[in-house]
């Protein structure tokens, strides 16, 4: 958990203490941006998606999988979809976003190794963090179809360097 203590009993849960100051500290030291902006939080959070794991290295290093979802969403038995994942993938991605745009912001695992962690720095980033507002970098429908997260995704999936898996199921939301 991330924030203000949850008070929750959980045997496979850190709480990592974080508030804005701490963000762009973290911000600063792992994406090398010392000048980041923010005009609301809740939506920079956003733009911010795609990066957490290289934001919170404590806990990518800790597992194999690491990801983000929305609060809305409803996964099923999201371990059943994680056991059928392959040695060679690299994303899970909800079936119905695939093949494309693949990021659509509401949930997305990541394989833990640099080159999927890093997929994000194939787009433009680096705008994303400095811009106060919200860019929608984390979705397909930001600010300019080369310039966010979807278009990383797929530009490494057609290089054939990205392999997404969909789900077998549908989530809702």
């Amino acid at each position: 958990f991330i924030g203000a203590p949850a008070n929750v009993t959980c045997v496979n849960c850190v709480e990592i203490p974080l508030d804005l100051a701490g963000l762009r500290a973290r911000v600063a030291k792992y994406l090398g941006v010392a000048d980041m902006e923010i005009k609301s939080v809740k939506n920079k959070i956003c733009d911010l998606k795609p990066m957490w794991p290289v934001l919170f290295p404590e806990v990518s290093a800790r597992h194999e999988w690491v990801g983000f979802a929305d609060a809305d969403v409803l996964f099923g038995d999201l371990a059943a979809e994680v056991d059928l994942l392959t040695a060679s993938d690299d994303l899970l991605v909800p079936s119905s976003w695939h093949p494309y745009p693949l990021a659509n912001g509401n949930f997305m695992l990541f394989r833990s190794t640099a080159r999927v962690l890093q997929a994000f720095r194939g787009a433009g980033w680096r705008e994303a963090v400095r811009s106060p507002g919200y860019s929608v970098f984390d979705e397909w429908h930001g600010r300019g179809s080369a310039t966010d997260f979807g278009h990383a995704l797929l530009e490494m999936h057609l290089n054939g360097k990205l392999r997404p898996k969909p789900t077998s199921r549908l989530f809702l939301q």
